[in-house]
């Protein structure tokens, strides 16, 4: 997953290094419990769906 996540962001012209990477994709699961609001509009189902699509490379449809 950091290693997809480094090259992606190459290919989009900003490299980051694998470490930079993993910072990156730890903190933003570690702070989710920060923003995250489950009687907000997004669903866990969609944000769990979303989260995957991220780290997978392929795209979450939306459910309702």
């Amino acid at each position: 997953i950091v290693d997809r996540f480094a090259d992606a962001a190459g290919a989009l012209g900003h490299p980051v290094s694998p470490r930079a990477a993993a910072f990156l994709v730890l903190g933003a699961a570690n702070w989710t419990y920060y923003w995250y609001d489950p009687e907000g509009d997004l669903s866990v189902e969609d944000l769990a769906r979303g989260a995957a699509a991220i780290f997978t490379g392929r795209s979450a449809a939306r459910t309702g």
